[in-house]
């Protein structure tokens, strides 16, 4: 009996997930397209015209972006190219002169053999997120927090050197900062 009720709930979380949710696709050619998307764990999305009609696969290489809404939340991801790298799918947060983006990165940590009772072991595993800011069409990796030299992208305006210098400014909080720079000082 166990068994059976663990495979129907692993049944059931696998159908909640595979749900399409409506959103628009922006194409790389310009276009942009409303209806069902799903997004593809590796690459990519699959976009559906209405309930009916037979899935599409959209790679990331033919993708700029696409919004959907989970639960009547919007959520807009973008592809962005960092270095030399591919393109990664990173969820925008914030629009102005400086764009916010960021990316939801997990690590299992390492094992160490035998452990505790000879079982094994996990240590310093776990997620995090990883921002990146688009300045002047130029994405830069920032991490989880900003960092006294990532202060330097903000010397163009007096009014977030005072708010920076009267220690205002949580290094943590990335996207009220980025907020501020954009509403006081475009």
């Amino acid at each position: 009996m166990k068994k059976t009720l663990t495979l129907f709930a692993l049944l059931s979380f696998l159908l909640m997930n595979a749900q399409f949710n409506p959103g628009t696709v922006y194409l790389k050619a310009g276009d942009s397209i409303k209806g069902l998307i799903k997004i593809r764990t590796f690459d990519g999305i699959k976009y559906k015209e209405n309930k009916n009609s037979e899935a599409i696969i959209y790679y990331n290489s033919a993708l700029s972006g696409f919004n959907i809404s989970f639960d009547n939340e919007l959520i807009a991801y973008r592809l962005k190219t960092v270095g030399n790298g591919f393109p990664r799918r990173m969820a925008l947060e914030s629009m102005g002169k400086i764009n916010l983006y960021s990316k939801s990165v997990y690590n299992p940590g390492h094992t160490i053999p035998g452990g505790f009772a000879g079982g094994g072991m996990s240590v310093g595993g776990g997620s995090s997120t990883i921002y990146f800011l688009e300045i002047k069409n130029k994405l830069l990796r920032i991490g989880p927090k900003l960092k006294k030299k990532h202060y330097n992208y903000f010397s163009d305006c007096a009014a977030f050197i005072e708010k920076f210098n009267a220690k205002d400014l949580r290094k943590t909080e990335i996207s009220e900062v980025i907020a501020f720079y954009n509403n006081k000082c475009e």
